[in-house]
């Protein structure tokens, strides 16, 4: 990624809400832009290469094929596209699959919008992505 660009991210999850919400949050974040949504794994190639993004947000839990699986099928074939998976759920067993697979960070679906930023921005730095579980509010 040049520097100078904007960070380009695609959102992959089911709930369209969510997807709004990442939208709407990427783009306004300074230095980025989100490029697109989409709502299943059975589009994620496609879209990658048509778009070009620098980071994906994968929603581990979509319908069509499963998310791991096409994100492997993607970074075969473009290795320099960073991935991001998000989830309702927070287990080890969850977040070390997505991380074997190739994963830059795993994320839980309550973070803050902040957060999210931060973790996009880390994985395309090359740097280790936040997996911390949501903040608990007391």
């Amino acid at each position: 990624m040049d520097r100078s660009e904007l960070l380009s991210v695609l959102v992959a999850d089911d709930h369209a809400d969510l997807t709004l919400l990442y939208s709407i949050t990427i783009n306004r974040a300074p230095g980025m832009r989100c490029v697109g949504a989409i709502h299943s794994a059975a589009r994620l190639l496609h879209e990658v290469e048509a778009k070009h993004p620098d980071v994906v947000l994968l929603d581990l839990c979509m319908p069509g094929p499963p998310p791991l699986e096409s994100m492997s099928e993607v970074l075969s074939r473009h290795p320099d596209v960073c991935f991001i998976v998000i989830s309702g759920y927070d287990d080890c067993e969850c977040r070390s699959q997505a991380l074997q697979a190739g994963a830059r960070g795993f994320i839980t679906k309550g973070n803050t919008p902040a957060f999210v930023i931060e973790a996009i921005r880390n994985a395309a730095l090359f740097e280790s992505s936040a997996t911390l579980p949501p903040r608990s509010a007391h």
